[in-house]
């Protein structure tokens, strides 16, 4: 699955890539990042990258949305690839990083809070996190 995707996203860098496995259709990286955005589907961490799997019955209201949003992209359902594009693709203005500076900085708050569990002076070290919250928004 990974080199299909790979594969499909050097040549169509700027659509999302659904592909099926099994029971479920699969998004990688960016694309997982903007399936998580827009459905709240639940990001899974694995060694060389990051995934969004969703049932194959959620499969016409992913591609309604993404319609709906006019973001170009590809479903591959074993052999067969239909490729849906629109005149304006807004895939860009979903796809981001935002998911990963989140996520180190929660493990920066985590890191503080660990380091500091036994500290006295926790209300200082809180007002330091509140400061790096409010600092992601």
């Amino acid at each position: 699955m990974l080199e299909k995707y790979i594969k499909l996203k050097e040549k169509y860098p700027k659509s999302l890539i659904i592909i099926k496995a099994g029971n479920f259709y699969d998004c990688i990286n960016d694309d997982a990042i903007i399936i998580n955005k827009l459905f709240n589907y639940k990001i899974k961490e694995l060694s060389k990258y990051i995934r969004v799997g969703f049932p194959l019955t959620s499969l016409n209201r992913v591609r309604t949305i993404l319609t709906k949003y006019e973001i170009n992209y590809i479903t591959v359902d074993n052999n067969d690839v239909t490729y849906s594009k629109f005149i304006r693709n807004n895939y860009s203005k979903y796809s981001s990083n935002d998911y990963f500076i989140v996520k180190n900085k929660i493990n920066s708050i985590n890191d503080i809070l660990n380091n500091n569990i036994l500290n006295p002076s926790i209300n200082s070290i809180i007002s330091s996190i509140e400061g790096i919250i409010c600092k992601i928004s």
